[in-house]
């Protein structure tokens, strides 16, 4: 039991260094020499539990992904029965991880720019878009979602989310309950429309 906490304990201070390090110096500057001085462990200890670099920062992006597709169910299950409320929630769920988190937020969207990022890799990212679909999908009786596809629609209030974390993190603004709902309103109005009267 001992040994099985110990091996958890080392793998787990080689992603955190490694998520620390890449938020600070990107993938070019972030060497497994360098991770493993941070971790606190030897190269063989991290070739052990990661053959490659590549596999390390892969294994760290599907991490934050999964966490990512966690904060966007919560967003979907949290008791909200209207699109708004769920959009609205999901919407704050990710805002207030992002502000809270940005070492994570860096590294997410350092892999999203860099070479790493493969086909594979997006292909795989289309998980964080299934339960979004699922919720674009749907109308409300005076409104329709705008007739784009939904990575687009998606990326309509991604895009602008991500921005207006990068201000906050640069301390540029401070971000506060009442300017996320104006927010969420904002991007709710961007994607939906309202209904003409013959096709309510």
């Amino acid at each position: 039991m001992a040994t099985a906490t110990l091996t958890s304990d080392k793998r787990q201070a080689i992603m955190d260094a490694t998520l620390e390090l890449v938020s600070k110096h990107g993938f070019e500057g972030t060497s497994t020499a360098l991770i493993a001085k941070e971790a606190n462990v030897g190269m063989g200890t991290l070739y052990r539990y990661f053959e490659t670099k590549e596999e390390l920062f892969k294994e760290m992006f599907i991490h934050q992904r999964e966490q990512l597709l966690g904060i966007i169910l919560s967003g979907i299950v949290g008791g909200e029965t209207t699109i708004y409320g769920q959009f609205s929630a999901i919407v704050h769920a990710l805002g207030r991880f992002y502000m809270a988190h940005q070492v994570e937020f860096e590294f997410l969207q350092r892999y999203s720019d860099s070479s790493y990022m493969k086909e594979s890799y997006l292909d795989d990212s289309a998980i964080i878009l299934a339960p979004i679909a699922n919720i674009l999908s749907s109308g409300g009786e005076d409104f329709r979602f705008k007739a784009l596809p939904t990575h687009i629609i998606f990326a309509m209030v991604y895009g602008p989310m991500i921005s207006i974390i990068q201000l906050v993190h640069q301390e540029k603004v401070s971000m506060t309950d009442e300017m996320l709902d104006s927010i969420t309103r904002s991007l709710w109005n961007s994607i939906t429309e309202k209904k003409t009267p013959s096709e309510m």
